[in-house]
């Protein structure tokens, strides 16, 4: 929900300033890096560092099965990384990630940077309905990190924070709405600042306030809200 968001804001303002442009000229897109595996979240600190959360190819560590995606198999190829001079630099390497053979990849799904630098991110999924259900039945562990909140720490070593799918399946924030009486967690969209963290969990049609030691509580509930089907009339 936070991601959909922050995207309809960039394209709201693109919207503006190439209508603006349109008749001058011709906008360019300049690559800045290449050769990521599925990036989704970006982030730029404050000495300037960009910073890009990966969600990886998944793995062969274990595999199970979803309603929405069918078959994820799982592996430790997400990570973090810094971009600079078009080269990406690995920050934090070995982050749980799942795809399926078709593409669809869950794994790491936005970051942020505290005033202190520290980096905090989430590994998001597995959607549809299963929530922290799915996670434990993959074999071996190889899904245990999905649906958590994370941060990096001094040592470089993710330390868990907060774990969302199973706040999903234990309070279902969302089981009023209609077609929501299952938990489904998705986590992918976070903000950080000096009283915790704010996760936007799409799976769950919430936003969670994370506090500094882990307590989560329920920032807001966004209302399911259905569309009339448009066609033509005969």
């Amino acid at each position: 929900m936070g991601r959909t968001m922050k995207v309809l804001t960039i394209g709201s303002v693109l919207a503006l300033a190439l209508s603006a442009s349109a008749a001058a000229s011709t906008p360019e897109i300049t690559q800045v890096v290449g050769g990521l595996n599925s990036p989704r979240g970006v982030e730029v600190g404050a000495d300037g560092t960009v910073y890009v959360v990966e969600a990886g190819t998944g793995g062969t560590l274990g595999c199970g099965d979803t309603a929405e995606l069918g078959k994820l198999c799982f592996g430790p190829s997400g990570a973090i990384v810094s971009v600079a001079g078009g080269v990406a630099t690995p920050v934090v390497e070995g982050l749980t990630s799942g795809a399926t053979d078709t593409g669809e990849v869950i794994g790491p799904s936005d970051l942020a940077i505290g005033e202190d630098g520290t980096i905090w991110f989430l590994i998001g999924g597995p959607g549809g309905g299963e929530s922290a259900a799915f996670r434990d039945g993959v074999p071996d562990g190889a899904a245990a990190a999905i649906g958590q909140l994370y941060k990096v720490g001094e040592d470089g070593t993710p330390v868990a924070v907060a774990d969302l799918a199973a706040y999903e399946t234990a309070n279902n924030p969302d089981a009023q709405q209609p077609g929501n009486t299952d938990p489904d967690s998705n986590a992918n969209g976070l903000a950080v600042g000096m009283e915790g963290a704010a996760v936007a969990d799409a799976g769950a049609n919430s936003l969670l306030l994370v506090a500094p030691d882990g307590t989560i509580t329920v920032g807001a509930v966004f209302p399911v809200v259905f569309q009339p089907a448009r066609g033509h009339r005969r």
